[in-house]
């Protein structure tokens, strides 16, 4: 098993290396110069999009709760459908459009100048001031979440280590940071992105080999209720559990280490590729997710960890452990599935890590040089982010107990209600959508979400939906009230 992680994370070093030699200049560490393929994007974006909740925090919700939770999944896969469909080869274009954008809020602050063009109310330079004001909001809101996200992904992998092996908690997840490092520092996104194949590949084998072994080979431990099967049951509220599950994919339209993806992806023809190949991977990787919750609620007793069942299950299938329901014996095969899932942290991490960095650097440090910084300089401005937002990931993984499905669920919130509305209508609805409106949109969407998860979280309903609703009818009704129109 040792040796099974030990071979992976050389590889994920040697792709990082491999990396460093072709990056030439900030486009080349941030969006890897726009010429990624098919298998780099779509597995790249999945990759990085599901991370070790994939296997963790979904499979632990439906064996706490229910198959109520696959709700869940389904929301997830529209939203991934429509983000692909709708969003990708849009996204890609306009962000060339917009003065070669290649941060999200360098990609806001071009296209809402732009779309500033179209009205006549405010002067050029009055609509620059807040579209700089829109990409500084942005850049800090993008930078505080992704430390709570990353933090998310090294507190799945300290536990999976810890675990596994049975050594501290902190070593484990200052190991597994030290290997995200080496390699996103080095290489950028075209490290990032070659990882992410590999990583894709992997996780899709393991959420679904895993539970269609175990629930061939291992014997039943305990009988399941009918309503914890059905996933109409009351469990949270009827209703309120479909409409909080289904609204999960709201957050892909504002998930910035998602859609940077697109705008990495080469030609048009690439797009359309990409996308099936993407939505295949979501439709097997979502349904082997849901699987290992319910496997886990027939097959396993006396878990303390709702969120370790998948791994407990490797152990019983591959490994002789003690009180093993079998004995497989097959340990390396088990390290190459662990590593599946400390892939997926791994992946989503560097993503995140990657996007941070290229947030601090272009848009906020970027701005306020006094001087154009030459390309060596800004390479090293990335890197040292890099380990600069490692640090404070490692500083919010050190409480091992808190719930990665409660610090995943308030990111994807964040970002959705926050970003999601202002993307899709920047794409579509340009010719009227006003800088004023984007700024309501964004301040609206970030308060609904601390509003609702502090006074109104009793009802049991996602803060994302009445985030994201509360943002998209803010940019609507002030951009109407300050269009040429209304003047």
């Amino acid at each position: 098993m040792i040796l099974a992680i030990v071979v992976y994370a050389a590889l994920l070093i040697l792709l990082g290396i491999a990396g460093y030699r072709k990056v030439k200049n900030e486009n080349d560490f941030i969006i890897g110069g726009r010429r990624m393929g098919v298998l780099a994007s779509a597995l790249g974006a999945e990759a990085s999009d599901m991370s070790a909740w994939l296997f963790m925090g979904l499979p632990g919700a439906i064996f706490l709760t229910g198959a109520g939770e696959a709700w869940i999944a389904i929301g997830l896969l529209v939203g991934t459908i429509f983000n692909w469909l709708f969003i990708a080869n849009r996204l890609r274009e306009h962000s060339i459009e917009a003065n070669d954008s290649i941060t999200i809020p360098s990609f806001f602050e071009n296209a809402l100048t732009k779309a500033a063009s179209f009205q006549n109310v405010i002067s050029e330079a009055v609509a620059k001031k807040y579209a700089k004001a829109i990409k500084l909001i942005v850049s800090v809101v993008i930078i505080l979440f992704f430390c709570v996200y990353v933090g998310s992904g090294f507190i799945a992998g300290g536990q999976i280590f810890s675990t596994i092996f049975g050594v501290n908690y902190t070593a484990c997840v200052l190991v597994i940071a030290a290997v995200i490092i080496i390699y996103s520092f080095l290489g950028g996104y075209l490290s990032v992105a070659w990882a992410d194949i590999i990583q894709g590949i992997m996780i899709f084998i393991a959420v679904l080999l895993v539970p269609l072994l175990f629930m061939q080979l291992a014997p039943t431990a305990a009988e399941v209720p009918a309503e914890f099967m059905n996933p109409f049951s009351a469990g949270k509220g009827g209703l309120i559990q479909i409409l909080s599950g289904l609204a999960w994919g709201l957050g892909y339209l504002g998930m910035p280490h998602i859609i940077i993806r697109f705008m990495s992806i080469k030609s048009k023809a690439t797009v359309k590729k990409s996308a099936v190949v993407a939505i295949v991977w979501v439709v097997f990787s979502l349904f082997g997710a849901v699987l290992i919750g319910l496997i886990a609620k027939a097959k396993l007793v006396d878990v303390a960890n709702p969120e370790s069942v998948f791994f407990t299950m490797i152990n019983q299938l591959f490994t002789n452990t003690e009180g093993s329901a079998l004995a497989v014996n097959f340990p390396f095969l088990a390290g190459l599935l662990f590593c599946a899932i400390i892939g997926a942290t791994m992946s989503t991490a560097a993503g995140q890590l990657l996007m941070a960095s290229s947030v601090t650097a272009k848009d906020i440090i970027g701005e306020f040089a006094k001087k154009e910084l030459s390309q060596a300089n800004k390479l090293w401005i990335n890197r040292i982010i890099i380990i600069i937002v490692t640090g404070i990931g490692i500083l919010l993984a050190l409480k091992p107990d808190t719930s990665i499905m409660s610090l995943v669920s308030l990111a994807w919130a964040g970002f959705g209600a926050s970003f999601g509305p202002l993307l899709f209508l920047i794409l579509y609805w340009r010719k009227r959508l006003t800088p004023q409106g984007a700024l309501a949109g964004i301040i609206t969407g970030a308060l609904a979400i601390f509003v609702w998860e502090t006074f109104l979280g009793f009802t049991g309903l996602y803060s994302l939906l009445p985030g994201f609703i509360a943002s998209f009818l803010a940019i609507v009704i002030t951009s109407k009230a300050t269009s040429r129109s209304a003047a």
